[in-house]
């Protein structure tokens, strides 16, 4: 698999013309939506890292939170912005904001995108631009083979995911990254969780749904779940 340098006609696509892939998601942004509110207080302020299709921002702003959102594509920031949102065009790596200047910082299915280098460094804007007390959650895609999802561009010859997914997670290596930041983040929580969205499945998908979700209840996980974490600064 090469390596993807840059990710933005990935993004452009699939935050614009190919928004639809985001439909699936709502279950587990829902979940996100839930956990900011156990953490903070509406009106505090909320910066989503990844635009995707603006639903966790919505979904944030009509709770009463200060909902911001940061992407690197300026079309989708643009059209954000045209929905009221505090959208603004940037990366993880620089993310342009006073230190200090959110209560929580949401990151989902985004440091998955980025090699570990970038990473690193994202995490270490994070840990500036958040509040003392502040909190960091999210999900990864949970030991995902990234193999399975490797496409070739019939032009050029190149391999690479389909998404342009870089790194895959377990609850070890994911808490091995944060460790490996240097700064006291405070574990809350770091588990596999597996969203399912019941509206949008046929009969055969919500037995398949309920058959995963019983397996789960036990302890066993795998395949198509997300780690979910939170981590909290001191």
């Amino acid at each position: 698999m090469e390596k993807l340098e840059n990710q933005d006609n990935i993004w452009r696509y699939f935050q614009g013309e190919g928004k639809g892939s985001f439909d699936g998601s709502c279950a587990r942004h829902d979940f996100l939506v839930c956990q900011v509110g156990r953490w903070v207080r509406p009106p505090a302020a909320i910066l989503n890292i990844g635009a995707g299709n603006g639903y966790l921002e919505t979904a944030l702003q009509r709770r009463g939170f200060d909902s911001h959102s940061l992407d690197p594509d300026d079309e989708t920031v643009a059209r954000l912005a045209a929905a009221g949102i505090h959208a603004q065009t940037g990366r993880i790596e620089a993310i342009p904001f006073e230190s200090a200047t959110f209560a929580a910082i949401v990151a989902t299915e985004v440091f998955e995108h980025l090699n570990a280098e970038q990473w690193r460094a994202g995490l270490q804007e994070i840990w500036r631009v958040l509040q003392p007390g502040g909190v960091l959650l999210g999900t990864v895609p949970y030991c995902e083979p990234l193999t399975d999802s490797l496409v070739v561009c019939p032009g050029c010859g190149a391999r690479f995911h389909r998404w342009g997914h870089q790194q895959t997670f377990s609850e070890a290596n994911f808490h091995e990254g944060m460790r490996s930041t240097g700064r006291a983040w405070q574990r809350q929580h770091l588990e596999p969780h597996f969203f399912w969205a019941w509206g949008q499945q046929n009969w055969k998908g919500k037995i398949a749904a309920l058959a995963k979700s019983a397996t789960n209840l036990v302890g066993a996980h795998g395949k198509n779940e997300n780690l979910v974490f939170v981590y909290q600064k001191p």
